[in-house]
């Protein structure tokens, strides 16, 4: 498609679905704050298969399968891309990049649902709506590439962010400085 001034619009509509993996991930976020923060406005009916904090099996059963959607949409993605590895290793690249992006989604979902902790799994939600918007600027270097092949950086963030906010609970920062208010 070509639009004013001769910039190129590519993969206009191949990755909804990554937009739809990060309002999914941005949905349950909301709604885990909704129901644990009494400062946001609740849920009038909460859904009866996620209560919190979750049970094991159940955040586990659920992580495990947002884990697997964002590994299936990502992986995907990547494919729809035309990512591939230097040496013809694609195969190898695609199986590194599904096992990262399903532990990328997994424990993020996992400490959301079992322990509360909000900001890894928003995190998520962030890097996934920040690579889908990515892909509207055209250019030489795929940012999509970088989230699937350089996965552990995200989630080294996320790891990093997640001990901070469980930190600060433990602290008990959080309820002084909400307290005050």
């Amino acid at each position: 498609m070509v639009v004013e001034n001769g910039l190129y619009i590519v993969r206009y509509m191949i990755n909804a679905s990554v937009w739809t993996v990060g309002f999914v991930f941005l949905g349950l976020v909301e709604y885990v704050c909704r129901l644990s923060w009494r400062w946001v406005p609740s849920i009038p009916t909460p859904l009866q298969w996620v209560t919190l904090p979750a049970s094991r099996q159940r955040a586990t059963t659920i992580a495990t399968a947002g884990g697997l959607l964002h590994a299936g949409v990502m992986v995907w993605f990547a494919v729809r891309l035309g990512v591939t590895a230097t040496g013809g290793f694609e195969v190898l690249l695609y199986l590194y990049g599904t096992v990262g992006m399903w532990l990328l989604a997994a424990v993020p979902l996992y400490l959301l649902l079992r322990h509360r902790l909000v900001s890894p799994a928003a995190f998520l939600a962030v890097f996934v709506l920040v690579d889908a918007r990515a892909e509207f600027v055209t250019g030489v270097d795929d940012p999509h590439a970088f989230y699937v092949g350089a996965w552990f950086v995200f989630f080294g963030v996320i790891l990093v962010v997640g001990s901070i906010e469980f930190g600060l609970r433990r602290l008990d920062l959080l309820r002084r400085v909400q307290s005050r208010e």
